[in-house]
């Protein structure tokens, strides 16, 4: 097999997708022959077939035809339709004015071949072989026409059909040869233009990819406390608050307690548990409200508790941190009203972030609601990437389930590491 030459000019959008092969190897070349012979060979035969070219001819469905390609060699069919626009994958152009055949059936490797018609003492012409159909694999080819039409408007080109009739034509001048190598070599510069420009476009779009994929890591990992709290050394911390109220929608009333003292571990960068006791605990008319084991008036809660974002929007804006407390069931007896806390998640906005405090200065985390229900319902999820529910539910006296709400700001302070007092600081 010979090579022809170098590629050229090509039309790829939504009137042709065609290209030209210069033919630069002196092997194709003869005197008072040029460029080639007007014919074409048939593939994939030890003693090719060649096929003298008489013309281009009009395409007309359900007429005859065959197909020459690389990969399936010589098949034969029938046109099922003209006129047709086809988006090619993976490149997603979109091309118009295409041909398929009923029965002819492409592969890869056949883009270029041509399409024939048997003719009296030749073929026809038909156009080029630029693809197949999905799912069916059906050949899709250029019309001859439209491709040369095409070529010779946006190219600046002025190529015609090589057939037996005109394949004769007189050698080039020097004049026409040298003006031929200087189209050829200003092609060349611009092509090895094209090229170092798409590689520094594609450079560009690489960085720019992995910046935002190393932005998009970062985000993940936040928000989380720094130093790095572990299982082997987490970081404690104290709690406390002042009054804090406690209320499910359509319950006996609010519970009110006077204030609460608690402690607590981050284990994890982001995780961690905590227990806190609600103390001098009362609700109107019933008096006295108390957790199972707990001194008189004394409610005692334990759980855990995650860093996250409360939307998407907040984590991009690094803002809005906030504790999600995940409270076990509680159980308070409220003089004759027996209270369930059997499941929570409640939301508390965190602050501030960002920001080393030593160990003698405090977080702040405020949990807000009114009449059982909380202001927030949702935060992010751990990956960043879709809102969770996070609510609190309460019940009376075995009834249905209820929200809940509690509204309190928290004091976390004395951060220690290692039996330390250290400096933290909560990253968003």
């Amino acid at each position: 097999m010979l090579e022809i030459g170098q590629a050229g000019p090509f039309v790829w959008n939504l009137g042709a997708d065609i290209g030209v092969i210069r033919v630069t190897n002196a092997n194709w070349i003869e005197a008072g022959n040029t460029p080639v012979f007007a014919a074409t060979a048939e593939w994939l035969r030890n003693e090719e077939t060649t096929f003298p070219i008489l013309g281009e001819t009009t395409l007309r469905p359900r007429e005859e035809n065959c197909a020459v390609g690389q990969t399936n060699g010589g098949l034969c069919g029938e046109i099922a339709a003209t006129l047709q626009t086809f988006r090619f994958r993976p490149s997603g152009i979109t091309v118009a004015g295409l041909t398929y055949d009923q029965n002819v059936y492409s592969a890869s490797g056949n883009s270029g071949g041509p399409v024939l018609v048997s003719k009296l003492g030749g073929y026809d012409v038909e156009g080029t072989i630029v693809g197949k159909k999905e799912v069916t694999f059906q050949m899709i080819y250029e019309p001859l026409g439209t491709a040369l039409r095409e070529l010779n408007a946006l190219r600046r080109l002025s190529l015609e059909l090589l057939t037996t009739a005109n394949e004769v034509r007189p050698t080039q001048s020097k004049e026409e040869k040298e003006e031929g190598e200087r189209i050829e070599a200003k092609e060349r510069e611009e092509e090895v233009s094209e090229r170092v420009q798409k590689e520094e476009e594609e450079a560009g779009e690489k960085e720019v990819k992995e910046e935002l994929e190393e932005e998009e890591r970062e985000l993940k990992e936040k928000p989380s406390i720094i130093p790095e709290a572990t299982e082997a050394r987490p970081i404690s911390f104290s709690a406390k608050s002042g009054a804090t109220t406690f209320e499910e929608e359509r319950g006996l009333g609010a519970i009110s307690c006077r204030k609460d003292t608690g402690t607590g571990l981050f284990n994890a960068a982001k995780a961690g548990t905590y227990s806190i006791s609600f103390s001098e605990c009362t609700a109107p008319i019933v008096g006295e409200c108390t957790s199972s084991e707990a001194a008189k008036g004394t409610i005692s809660t334990t759980g855990t508790f995650k860093l996250r974002f409360l939307t998407k929007v907040a984590m991009e804006k690094h803002e809005k941190a906030v504790v999600a407390f995940l409270e076990q069931r509680v159980h308070i007896t409220c003089g004759a009203v027996s209270v369930l806390v059997s499941s929570g998640c409640l939301p508390g906005a965190l602050s501030p972030v960002d920001k080393k405090l030593k160990s003698t200065e405090h977080y702040t985390v405020r949990l807000e609601g009114k009449g059982g229900r909380q202001s927030s319902t949702k935060i992010l999820n751990e990956a960043g990437t879709a809102e969770e529910t996070c609510e609190l539910k309460a019940s009376e006296n075995g009834g249905a389930e209820r929200p809940a709400d509690l509204n309190t700001t928290e004091e976390i302070s004395q951060t220690e590491q290692g039996g330390r007092s250290i400096e933290t600081e909560v990253s968003a």
